[in-house]
């Protein structure tokens, strides 16, 4: 009788529990997402099903969006400028909600494999904002809007999440992604895919949801530009080396007998090279086998590879 291995087949629940434990960015932006849904959708039935007998029930969710929701208005957005975050954590319906947090997962997965979590949750939040903007700018730029304008309000993630996708894919257009059904395919074709799911699903809406493409738009905008930026070496809200200040000597002597006595440093670029190869051993091996395949030895050097 053949004996399976342990640890030949990942432990999903283990790996579900340690990833939500891990308190990183992109754990806390999914769980702040399904949290305020799950929230907002039981505190509108509680109140519907307390109502239904006295005047047929009152429904609370589109009370919810207007005050939450990033008015196109512009003395409404100035009365609630809460609104202007807490539209990024509203979601029309659960599949909505379901679909953005799956690419959401996608994208921020990859995209913690090379930069920081506060850099990812700085660019979801951006990236959602510049949506809204641009969404409140062509609701009072364009005559086609101006009648709707004051009833029109921007919610969800699908700019934040488009942000954070584009960022990665233009970045790193050629990570392996593992797919059900296929081997491995290349990130830009995955976000392709993903991109035409978003958008499509939205082509035959009204005048009234409209908006949303504007919203897309913005996301997509901002994601665009930190990929290209990325891609190109450049750091994105990279925290400034404090300048040493220079000393000065009053003398020749002086200078020579502090430059005798500074602690002289090593080359490291031989260790650099040996932790970059290392990194790329361990990319591979999660390319292959999944993250859950490392061991805690490599988790930890990956980790402590990112902060450094």
């Amino acid at each position: 009788m053949y004996n399976v291995p342990e640890g030949a087949f990942p432990n999903w629940r283990q790996s579900f529990r340690q990833f939500f434990r891990s308190r990183s960015a992109l754990s806390i932006l999914i769980l702040l997402n399904v949290g305020v849904w799950i929230t907002l959708t039981v505190t509108d039935l509680a109140v519907f099903l307390s109502t239904l007998l006295f005047n047929g029930g009152l429904r609370l969710k589109p009370l919810f969006y207007e005050y939450l929701g990033y008015p196109a208005n512009v003395r409404t957005a100035l009365i609630h400028p809460w609104s202007v975050v807490t539209s990024l954590f509203l979601h029309h319906n659960f599949w909505q909600l379901l679909f953005n947090m799956l690419v959401l997962w996608l994208a921020g997965s990859i995209y913690s494999q090379y930069k920081s979590g506060k850099s990812l949750l700085v660019h979801y939040l951006v990236g959602g904002v510049c949506g809204n903007l641009v969404f409140q700018l062509a609701y009072n730029i364009f005559p086609a809007f101006h009648h709707i304008s004051t009833h029109a309000y921007c919610f969800g993630s699908s700019a934040a999440v488009l942000a954070v996708l584009l960022a990665v894919t233009l970045y790193q257009p050629n990570h392996p992604v593992r797919m059900l059904f296929f081997k491995t395919i290349r990130l830009k074709w995955v976000a392709l895919i993903l991109i035409g799911l978003m958008v499509i699903p939205s082509l035959d809406s009204d005048l009234k949801h409209v908006g949303e493409y504007f919203c897309y738009m913005g996301g997509a905008m901002y994601g665009a530009a930190v990929g290209v930026c990325l891609s190109k070496g450049k750091k994105w809200f990279a925290p400034k080396a404090k300048q040493k200040k220079q000393k000065y000597y009053t003398s020749y002597q002086a200078a020579a007998d502090a430059q005798q006595s500074a602690p002289s440093t090593p080359s490291t670029s031989a260790q650099d090279n040996n932790d970059e190869k290392r990194v790329e051993e361990i990319l591979a091996k999660i390319a292959k086998d999944g993250y859950g395949a490392l061991t805690k030895e490599e988790k930890d050097f990956l980790y402590h590879y990112k902060k450094h």
